[in-house]
């Protein structure tokens, strides 16, 4: 994270405020994840490198960035391209009798 050019910081609004009267927003996490689930693949295609993760306690970034208290920071993604040093491991593709059991 501290090496990528691009950080996203996800927040969540958890209610709107409409004359100090707390009104209930519904569906944040689809409503945040749906677009997020084409994003990350878009990255991906387009050759940069990208992590999400969810470090806690992230309550920092809402006074940092001076967000409102119906505001909540729920996911950060670096994006990049690959470092040269970046190792990756070879995967093995199981066989499908090894990941289930059939009757």
């Amino acid at each position: 994270m501290e090496e990528s050019p691009l950080l996203i910081i996800v927040f969540k609004k958890r209610y709107d405020l409409d004359k100090n009267v707390k009104r209930k927003n519904y569906y944040i996490n689809e409503s945040a994840g749906i677009p997020l689930g084409f994003l990350l693949p878009t990255f991906f295609i387009s050759g940069l490198v990208t992590l999400s993760c969810s470090p806690l306690p992230m309550g920092f970034l809402e006074k940092l960035l001076v967000r409102s208290k119906n505001e909540k920071a729920s996911l950060l993604i670096p994006v990049g391209f690959q470092s040269k040093k970046a190792e990756i491991s070879e995967l093995k593709k199981k066989l499908f009798h090894e990941i289930s059991n059939t009757i």
